[in-house]
């Protein structure tokens, strides 16, 4: 088993955060035998079980819209920092209708990130079951390197699930994944018209980007609720935990007493640490550490893009809503990733590891999430404990 990871997170440049995490490649299976089981508005999640350092797995189902011909694709990353669902085209076997701009070209994206990498690919019609909901016939983005001549200002494309995971699952605040800015600009660099090989850049309508599907359940729609458990300091071989869709809509998403930090409309709140504030701060499950910028910490020389400090560092940060209205201080451990990240130890969740950030971002990946439930309200829908966007736990 190949420990070693590619630690930094994948940042959206457009409208919101998706932080993704990658390891070794485990082949597709469109009927998984590590398919996680679902309910009326929840689904299972896995950690460890798709052989990821703190990757959050669940399966998603998509069907030909209006259909029963559907197909069941695992080892889906998890992701709360991004909005919509994207599968490399290698996985998917059905003929899925191509999402058309009013010329009839297709419509095709390349969504960046800070990391440097891009996800190019065209946008396809799918129902996405959810638990035992459906989005219905809402736009998902294939990820296909083949597909018409990908344009010389989209680099560094992922090439297929080598890259860790099947697909991303972006259950983020946002209902579509680039917003008025692609709407609106012709020259957004996310979205494109291919007519046979031949792609140029174009404006798409807020029905037609890719969409949160969450958003388009026909109840339970108005944000997620992760939770996940606690590990020991060692960590553990793997760990099983819920994605609960819509906040206070049912008794199994009602939230008792949590504090509910505001995001400004990039999803980001802000943190403060070693007296710097961050105000491009997030909470990602789909980063397998958590990353921010540090002159003290020593990089690892094995884990690339971890830290590696001599002995386990104990750290303290607050956390804040965007507008400043709510904080709260939390407690957090870095440990060598290098004595941990060896092929000799079976475990693949920790809650201690960090790793470094060359902006000014503070991401708040996988660890954070062990141990909490954690409430991510979308864009403009109100809650029992407000109206999104918001995180709160």
């Amino acid at each position: 088993m190949n420990y070693i990871l590619i630690a930094f997170a994948l940042v959206t440049l457009v409208f919101g955060y998706s932080n993704c995490g990658k390891g070794a490649f485990t082949p597709a299976n469109l009927n998984p035998s590590n398919s996680f089981a679902t309910g009326k508005n929840t689904m299972s999640i896995g950690v460890g079980s798709c052989n990821r350092i703190n990757q959050p797995c669940v399966s998603v189902t998509i069907c030909k819209p209006g259909t029963d011909t559907c197909q069941t694709v695992n080892n889906v990353l998890l992701d709360t920092g991004s909005s919509g669902l994207r599968l490399f085209t290698k996985v998917v076997a059905l003929p899925l209708e191509p999402v058309k701009a009013a010329n009839g070209q297709t419509i095709t994206e390349c969504m960046p990130y800070a990391g440097g990498d891009t996800q190019w690919g065209p946008l396809k019609y799918a129902d996405v079951k959810l638990g035992e909901q459906v989005a219905a016939n809402i736009p998902i983005q294939i990820i296909d390197v083949g597909f018409g001549t990908i344009p010389s200002t989209c680099t560094n494309n992922d090439q297929d699930p080598s890259v860790g995971f099947n697909g991303i699952l972006g259950v983020g605040h946002f209902v579509s994944d680039c917003g008025d800015r692609c709407a609106t600009t012709v020259s957004n660099g996310v979205y494109f018209t291919c007519s046979g090989s031949t792609c140029i850049n174009a404006t798409v309508g807020l029905d037609k980007q890719v969409s949160n599907p969450v958003a388009f359940l026909p109840i339970d729609n108005n944000g997620v609720v992760v939770q996940l458990p606690s590990v020991p300091e060692a960590g553990a071989v793997s760990i099983t935990g819920t994605l609960t869709f819509g906040i206070g809509t049912q008794a199994n998403n009602t939230p008792g007493q949590v504090k509910v930090f505001p995001a400004d409309s990039y999803g980001n709140f802000k943190t403060t640490f070693n007296g710097t504030t961050h105000t491009t701060a997030f909470i990602d499950s789909g980063s397998n550490g958590i990353f921010f910028p540090s002159t003290t910490l020593p990089v690892c020389t094995n884990a690339t893009g971890f830290y590696c400090p001599t002995a386990t560092q104990n750290f303290t940060a607050i956390q804040a809503g965007a507008t400043g209205s709510t904080s709260e201080t939390v407690s957090f451990s870095v440990i060598n990733a290098d004595t941990v990240l060896v092929p000799s130890n079976p475990n693949w969740v920790f809650n201690n590891l960090a790793g470094k950030l060359n902006s000014t971002d503070f991401d708040w990946g996988l660890p954070f999430f062990l141990g909490r439930t954690i409430y991510v309200g979308i864009e403009a829908r109100p809650s029992t404990i407000g109206t999104g966007p918001y995180w709160a736990y």
